[in-house]
Order: C-alpha cells, then structure tokens, then sequence
C-alpha cells in the first residue's frame, strides 16, 4: 500500500513510535514513511539537535500532494535544539558535524502499520 497523510494527533501526548538518528548525514536518505510500526505516512514530529559549537543545517522534506520534493533546509545554532511539528516525510543525508535528530509518530486511527 503506498503512503496515507499523517494523522491528526495531540503533540501533548505520549508517541507510539520513536526513532533517534545519531547523524543524520551519514548512512543515506532517511525514509520516514517506511518506518517500522510506524503509520505509512509521515512523522508528525521532527526534532533537530545540535551538540556541537558549531551552527549546523538539515534539509527535511515534508508531506506533499503525490510525489512532490519540495525541500525546507533549517539551520540549528550550536548547542540548540529545533523541533518541527508538521509531517515530515524524509530526512536528507546533507550537511557536516554530527546532527542528531529524533523522529516521532502517532498513529491515531490508522490501520496501514508498517511491518
């Protein structure tokens, strides 16, 4: 089955599905909608962290009409944290230093899991 828009859901509360990237520029293309246990759709919630001295960016691309690939880079200043709170639906592999980024999933009302 191919992806479903992300849910509706209530940020205050607990997530179904977490995931931490330790580096988001190392090991590929992050495809957030293929997760496992995850709804087949986009995260709802993408949070950046910066623990370097350095300011560092992440290109994110969010949940679109078909196939689109429109890009939204961000740039974390160092020592901080941003937090992203639309579905977001891939995490390209860019930018230098050590980005970490938590991902996080409600399922809400879905029945489409991925395995």
């Amino acid at each position: 089955m191919a992806t479903e828009p992300a849910p509706r859901i209530d940020l205050t509360k607990n997530c179904d599905v977490w995931l931490h990237i330790a580096d988001i520029s190392s090991g590929g293309d992050r495809d957030l909608t293929t997760q496992s246990g995850a709804h087949k759709g986009a995260a709802q919630c993408v949070r950046l962290v910066n623990s370097t001295t350095a300011a560092l960016s992440a290109v994110l691309i969010p949940e679109q009409k078909g196939a689109g690939t429109t890009s939204q880079p961000i740039g974390i200043p160092a020592g901080l944290q941003y937090e992203v709170p639309i579905p977001i639906k891939k995490i390209v592999a860019s930018g230098s230093g050590a980005l970490s980024a938590d991902v996080f999933w409600w399922n809400g009302n879905s029945v489409h899991l991925n395995p």
